[in-house]
């Protein structure tokens, strides 16, 4: 199974959206940034086998030598995924997630021992902005926490993550690698072509019809 199997997946799940041209739709992203493509990887997470498929496959890109005593991801999105992830390293590899705390993420409701080493996991990689509070989060709570990101869809143009205050990079592993643009609300070509944007999740039919 190679990246270009699970792209034709995602696509046949429903979970990959590219803007068509013209003046059709396009996304308006948490960010508040406009793009010109979304994955809604709820399709992925609410298919059991097909997230496994995902989630093993991750799990093979990343090679690393023996199993995190923890894989963590960032609620909600990645919170299935760290599970899944854990699940498939099996042993006494732990699943936890960080949750937002008005601007930040932090762990909340897990212990980590000190020493232990802990996997960060995203479903969807688009700024890396959420990682990198993950990690600090764990970092804040005294985690060990590996130099990768495991991520099943990386769409951010980012091979490594820089942390502030940090010397040390986090290198990001993915499965898919997607080249899909973003732009800042008031520089967007589409919106100067015409196009509206629209949030995607709550919109998916919609964006889906124009294609």
């Amino acid at each position: 199974m190679n990246e270009d199997f699970f792209v034709e997946q995602l696509k046949s799940l429903g979970g990959l959206w590219i803007h068509g041209g013209g003046a059709a739709p396009h996304a308006l992203l948490t960010s508040g940034r406009h793009s010109n493509g979304y994955v809604n990887m709820t399709k992925v997470i609410e298919n059991p086998m097909a997230a496994g498929d995902f989630c093993r496959a991750l799990i093979n890109a990343l090679t690393l030598k023996g199993k995190p005593d923890v894989v963590a991801g960032s609620a909600m999105g990645a919170i299935t995924i760290a599970y899944q992830v854990a699940a498939v390293y099996g042993g006494r590899t732990r699943a936890v997630y960080t949750e937002k705390v008005g601007s930040e993420m932090v762990l909340k409701r897990f212990d980590i021992a000190a020493g232990e080493k802990v996997l960060v996991v995203e479903d969807t990689m688009t700024t890396g902005g959420t990682t990198v509070k993950t990690i600090q989060a764990l970092k804040a709570a005294g985690c060990d926490v590996l130099p990768v990101c495991g991520v099943l869809v990386n769409r951010s143009g980012k091979s490594e993550l820089d942390i502030p205050g940090e010397a040390e990079k986090y290198k990001i592993v993915e499965v898919i690698k997607l080249d899909i643009e973003s732009w800042d609300a008031d520089k967007c070509p589409l919106c100067s072509a015409g196009s509206k944007a629209l949030r995607p999740k709550e919109n998916w039919k919609i964006l889906n019809s124009e294609l």
